[in-house]
């Protein structure tokens, strides 16, 4: 049984489980019997979660409970797993995803009723882990974190050995005062391309499609997406071309070690066939009408992006099936913007981050601002809407570069709120700046993990200003308000020197929706 974390509890669910899709589809094919209980979907509670999976359980018993959401869910995560081990004392309880991967030593230390956490990618390592499920024998299973007295702890098939609750008190209690041994397994080699176009598709039938996803399928990024439907979302990459130091990739490419050390930026795409043929799939079955693209770097393979175009005209879904993706402006050209317009590509999402070049070579963001602003005329001439996401609060900010920021806005007749800056756990930002993150929680790790519940609120502040000041400047930002922040730099013994901004011609003027989903889970990748 998979249970999904809530997340982002104000606004609706839009985006479906991807990875518990396909680890639902592939339990499934290999004989399982699956069940997934969709928390963020019903926005359910601790006690219907209890209720549910009691339910469940006097049917049947479940042997395994795979929770999983990124980090942000550690929260809840850390509230529900003590109340499933005491509902269901015997069944194996397993986490993944991106928080596990994050702080996967650090939860199986906070949280004594957890068993195990996958990292990296999950598709194998799932599976072996449900061959072992008898013997408990996980010694060989790559990629996963677990305790030690697994082995001393038959599960729900062994009917004559289940622990009582006594027992299970009396280990519950040597593992919170740290007498259970962490066992760490090696890192799972990363999956082929070829092995990535062998998955099967999410297991939709198991998801509240018609209850919740369809119902919520309007995004405020085009007009076409806000009117659609029935629409789905497709992850076909892993891995990342870049090294951005507010990013974490799940070991997938690109991500800081445990033990300091790098992997190799990489990124693997599933083909564009594959692609495709997943789209006409969804929409012989599920009449879809809308595709949200949420691979970082589509956009970053051209020559997959145009054969996944010539696909869609090839299989007749141009004009029936409308879709958005993601992309960076340092990879666009105006013969893909027409290609992607023509085949029925809405929106582009663009991670623009800042419009200051030190706070972007500060990140390591791979574009620069003369890109930033040729990307935006070439998609408003392309006839696609350019969505912007930015953030504020760096390391290094200053009022210059945040007035730079604002006159780009201006000039791109931009609106939006731009996002804090976090620094998650495994993140090079965090590594380097963690003595101070931490200072502003009493040193506690687990307690700012916990106040990561929502990216849309200030975490931490990483700045020279002080809190009071990056919040007032953060309105200010938001309002076009450049006389005032360079009246209160004054005030502070900076002088911002500045000329004119001139705003772009009304034809290309962009429309921008602003916080949405697509540029969050774009900051949160």
């Amino acid at each position: 049984m998979f249970v999904n974390s809530p997340i982002l509890l104000h606004e609706p669910a839009r985006h479906i489980p991807y990875g518990i899709g396909i680890l639902s589809s592939l339990a499934c094919r290999s004989g399982f019997e699956v069940g997934i209980l969709d928390a963020n979907a019903f926005r359910l509670n601790r006690e219907l979660i209890r209720r549910y999976l009691k339910s469940e359980a006097s049917e049947k018993p479940i042997d395994l409970i795979g929770i999983s959401g990124l980090v942000t869910t550690y929260g809840f995560q850390k509230e529900i797993i003590p109340w499933i081990r005491k509902d269901l004392p015997n069944t194996l309880i397993v986490a993944g995803g991106g928080c596990a991967s994050s702080v996967p030593r650090e939860m199986l230390e906070w949280v004594p009723e957890l068993d195990m956490v996958c990292i990296g990618e999950g598709e194998k390592t799932f599976i072996d882990i449900l061959k072992h499920l008898e013997d408990r024998d996980f010694g060989t299973v790559e990629g996963i974190y677990y305790k030690a007295d697994l082995l001393d702890w038959p599960g729900t098939h062994h009917k004559h050995h289940k622990k009582s609750e006594r027992s299970i008190r009396q280990m519950m209690a040597a593992r919170a005062r740290g007498e259970v041994e962490i066992i760490e397994n090696p890192l799972r080699p990363l999956m082929t391309e070829k092995e990535l176009n062998g998955l099967p598709y999410p297991a939709w039938n198991l998801l509240p499609m018609e209850e919740v996803y369809f119902p919520n399928s309007p995004l405020e990024l085009s007009d076409e997406a806000l009117q659609c439907k029935r629409r789905i979302d497709v992850i076909s990459e892993r891995g990342c071309l870049y090294q951005c130091t507010f990013c974490h990739h799940n070991y997938m490419g690109g991500d800081l070690m445990p033990d300091g050390t790098r992997l190799e930026p990489s990124v693997r795409w599933q083909s564009a066939r594959y692609v495709v043929d997943m789209i006409k799939y969804a929409r012989i079955k599920m009449a879809i009408d809308f595709v949200s693209f949420l691979d970082e770097n589509f956009l970053a393979n051209k020559q997959r992006a145009l054969e996944i175009c010539h696909l869609l005209e090839e299989e007749e879904l141009v004009g029936v099936v409308k879709w958005g993706c993601l992309g960076g402006p340092q990879t666009i050209d105006a013969e893909l913007l027409s290609r992607l317009k023509e085949t029925g590509c809405t929106y582009i999402s663009y991670g623009f981050e800042s419009a200051n070049k030190h706070r972007l070579k500060e990140i390591r963001k791979p574009h620069t601002v003369n890109q930033m602003q040729k990307a935006l005329e070439m998609t408003i001439k392309a006839g696609i809407t350019p969505i912007t996401a930015f953030m504020v609060g760096y390391a290094g900010e200053t009022f210059e570069s945040i007035y730079d920021t604002v006159k780009f806005w201006v000039r791109n007749g931009i609106q939006c709120a731009p996002f804090f800056i976090t620094p998650y756990p495994s993140t090079e930002l965090f590594e380097k700046n963690k003595e101070k993150i931490l200072s502003q929680y009493d040193g506690d790790y687990q307690k700012f993990v916990e106040a990561l519940g929502d990216p849309y609120k200030y975490i931490v502040n990483l700045t020279s200003f002080s809190v009071p000041e990056i919040l007032g400047l953060r309105d200010l930002m938001v309002t076009h308000d450049l006389k005032r922040i360079r009246e209160y730099a004054k005030s502070q013994g900076v002088e911002i020197k500045d000329e004119e901004t001139t705003p772009v011609p009304r034809e290309l003027e962009p429309t921008n929706f602003g916080e949405g989903p697509i540029g969050d889970l774009e900051r949160r990748s």
